[in-house]
């Protein structure tokens, strides 16, 4: 029996020994031993996200005349992703300007009459309402403007690229897909019952599939529910120190630093620790 122990890889002869021990004193539950070193835990399988996703679309229909930016380019806030042809919402704004302009002097002169008795009360009054249209037309033709213009709302890189420079676009039309690089969180998906060790605030490390580098992450957030088929749950983790090669879409392995399948499993790097609720079945003398 010994001989064939010492063919077996240390773990594995813990193992055994720790069932024989069992099988000899009538443990009714079997001792878990574990590593804890990165290299003894199985990982589970984590994903690099974004915080900030999204398409923008056009809110005009216009013909785009400077598109500066293509897939995979960066960019920062506020710059100009998308230019329109403006100028037709530019004479709108400048006509619903002029029309304001009339009602403030129609206005101004009707105050002056009525000082006089004039003119009557109900013709004044309608003219401030129509002074008050011709405002609320200036700042909707203003606004189309504005919308000639399309700002990036973070920083970040374009994905997707959805339409080229002298194209005509109709409203809700998307444009481009944009991602933001420097917001980026780890997501991963654990079996349910290592909820009762993984909390918000406990520690890991990812390593990332496509670099081999590695992080330290801790849990953000666990899932509101289990996958009532493959009894998994999703766990969020914010990085740490994010480093600059890391983009959206990266694979990675995670590792917790303490290894949920081994309940009361103890701290100690250098140890191997088991845990296991025991009870000695006496030897009955044999007759």
């Amino acid at each position: 029996m010994s001989r064939f122990v010492s063919t077996i890889p240390q773990l594995s002869r813990f193992v055994f020994t720790g069932l024989l021990f069992g099988i000899i004193f009538g443990i009714s539950t079997p001792v878990v031993l574990y590593a804890q070193n990165n290299d003894a835990v199985e990982p589970v399988r984590g994903l690099i996200k974004s915080l900030e996703r999204t398409q923008l679309s056009s809110e005009i229909s216009g013909r785009i005349i400077k598109l500066p930016y293509r897939a995979g380019d960066s960019f920062n806030k506020g710059d100009t992703l998308v230019t329109f042809d403006c100028q037709l919402f530019e004479a709108e704004r400048d006509k619903m300007q002029a029309r304001e302009a009339a009602a403030k002097i129609k206005v101004a002169y009707n105050d002056r009459l009525q000082e006089y008795k004039s003119v009557g009360l109900v013709a004044v009054e309608l003219d401030k309402v129509a002074l008050r249209v011709a405002a609320t037309e200036t700042r909707i033709a203003s606004l189309a403007v504005k919308r000639c213009l399309v700002r990036a709302p973070f920083s970040g890189r374009v994905v997707v690229l959805g339409v080229n420079q002298y194209q005509t676009v109709k409203p809700q039309q998307p444009l481009l897909e944009i991602i933001s690089t420097r917001q980026l969180e780890v997501e991963a998906m654990i079996p349910s019952d290592w909820l009762r060790r993984i909390k918000p605030g406990e520690s890991f490390t990812l390593r990332v599939d496509e670099t081999g580098d590695e992080y330290e992450a801790e849990v953000e957030a666990v899932g509101a529910a289990v996958d009532p088929v493959s009894k998994m749950v999703l766990v969020r983790g914010a990085l740490k120190e994010p480093g600059i090669d890391l983009v959206p879409g990266m694979g990675a392995a995670v590792f917790f630093s303490r290894h949920p399948a081994a309940l009361g499993a103890v701290d100690d790097q250098e140890k191997l620790a088991y845990s296991a609720e025991s009870t000695e079945t006496p030897l009955t003398p044999e007759k």
